[in-house]
Formats: C-alpha cells, sequence, structure tokens
C-alpha cells in the first residue's frame, strides 16, 4: 500500500486508474480524488444551466429574426454547423480507459457524448442569447464569459473529448450573427 495519497491512484493497491475513477477497476476498492476535483465537477454540473437561464432572461433573445437569419445564411456557415456537429458524433478514443467490461466501455463512451453534445448546446444558445438579444448589456456578457469558462473548464473535470470544444467553438462561431 502507498503511504502518499496520489489523485486517481488506489489506496488499496496503489495501481494508477486515472483521474475519472471513484472506484478501482483492478481491485474495487477507492480512488482517491482531491476535494477541489469533486467540488469542481459538482459545480460544473450545476453552473451551466443557472448561467444559461440567467443569460436567456436577461438577453429575452428574438427567436423571430434568429429564424428569418437562419433562412438566408451563408453556405459557408452552414458548413461550420455541420462539422461542429459531426465532430460531436464522433466516438471517444478509450485506449487509456481501464475497463472490466463491454457494458462499462459503452457507458463511458454515451458519457462522453453527452457531455460534448451538452457543451455545444450550451455554446450555440449562449451564442444564440449574445447575437439576437434585445437586450445585451454588461451583465449578460458577464454570463456568457462564465457560462464558456465551465464549458472550456469541462474536459479537465469529466471524460470528454477536447475536440467536442472545438466542436461547441464551431457551433457557436456558426450560430452568431454577423
Amino acid at each position: 500500500m502507498k503511504s502518499v495519497l496520489t489523485a486517481g491512484v488506489c489506496v488499496s493497491c496503489g495501481r494508477a486508474s486515472g483521474r475519472h475513477y471513484r472506484t478501482c477497476p483492478y481491485c474495487g476498492e477507492q480512488v482517491w480524488q482531491p476535494r477541489w476535483r469533486r467540488a469542481g465537477q459538482a459545480a460544473l454540473l450545476a453552473l451551466p444551466p443557472l448561467l444559461l437561464a440567467a443569460l436567456a432572461a436577461s438577453t429575452r433573445p428574438d427567436m423571430a429574426a434568429f429564424a428569418r437569419a437562419m433562412r438566408a445564411v451563408h453556405p459557408a456557415l452552414g458548413f461550420l454547423f455541420a462539422a461542429g456537429i459531426g465532430l460531436l458524433l464522433l466516438p471517444t478514443p478509450d485506449s487509456d480507459v481501464v475497463i472490466s467490461s463491454r457494458a462499462e466501455g459503452l457507458r463511458w463512451q454515451l458519457c462522453a457524448i453527452l457531455g460534448g453534445w451538452l457543451m455545444g448546446l450550451c455554446a450555440a444558445a449562449s451564442a444564440v442569447c449574445l447575437g439576437y438579444g434585445r437586450a445585451t448589456g454588461p451583465v449578460a456578457w458577464l454570463t456568457a464569459g462564465l457560462l464558456a469558462a465551465c464549458i472550456i473548464a469541462a474536459p479537465v473535470f469529466f471524460r470528454i473529448p477536447w475536440r467536442s470544444l472545438a466542436a461547441a467553438g464551431l457551433l457557436a462561431a456558426a450560430l452568431v450573427r454577423l
């Protein structure tokens, strides 16, 4: 047994399971994770929906103007949007994940894909709120900045690939009014 606790290392057998595990896939004991990591995960699960609701309430986006703009969109913006969706549909590489069953591997893939879709949805919704908002002020921009920080931090705390961050950026860029 190791005497020094290291993040992502089993407290019993001492094997490095990874930063995304709570229980060791080798022996079933607890994998040590620091408190700041667990607090960050909890904050990143709770903050984006609250920030998005506050952003929508403060900007009151004009959805009719957004619909008119989408009907007259340039093909290049459609390509950006399709590229973002395509990046979100790619499966997550899992060669570095220790899995004990096929069901666990499918669960990892599903959580990673859903996390990427959630990042893309938050980025797209914030771009629509800022681009087509009736009243955008410093509060709206601060809220959007905090939401962007949550989106950027999500791959650090969860098993979401970094390419999902690029896909969220492509979706937001395609939906911003030019």
